[in-house]
């Protein structure tokens, strides 16, 4: 993730205003990043199966910069790679949580 990070800052033109900097960033990493699939199917039980522990739900949601498998993220994930972005060139910027856990079956009942 750090190199895809350096890689996207390194793309960036100097010129750019912070919205087009932000813009090309989400587009770039949208290109080569991915949805962790089996966490929402979990999540949302579209499944017969659980292919995720409540456990491992945890683990995932909980790793703010650490991933199971580098390209595949959940929206937290996905905010704070941005995040990252941000704050090395400079962009005020923050991940603001708008979710209720209770409602996700296996979470924890916190934030």
């Amino acid at each position: 993730m750090e190199l895809l990070k350096w890689e996207i800052i390194e793309k960036m033109d100097s010129s750019w205003s912070d919205l087009e900097k932000i813009r090309f960033a989400y587009i770039y990493s949208g290109k080569v990043l991915k949805k962790h699939t089996e966490f929402f199917l979990t999540v949302e039980g579209k499944m017969k199966y659980r292919p995720l522990t409540p456990k491992k739900l945890d683990k995932i949601y909980e790793n703010k910069n650490k991933f199971d498998e580098w390209d595949k993220l959940i929206c937290k994930s996905a905010c704070n790679f941005l995040k990252s972005i941000f704050d090395e060139i400079g962009i005020n910027s923050a991940v603001i949580e708008t979710i209720d856990h209770e409602k996700i079956p296996g979470m924890k009942n916190e934030i």
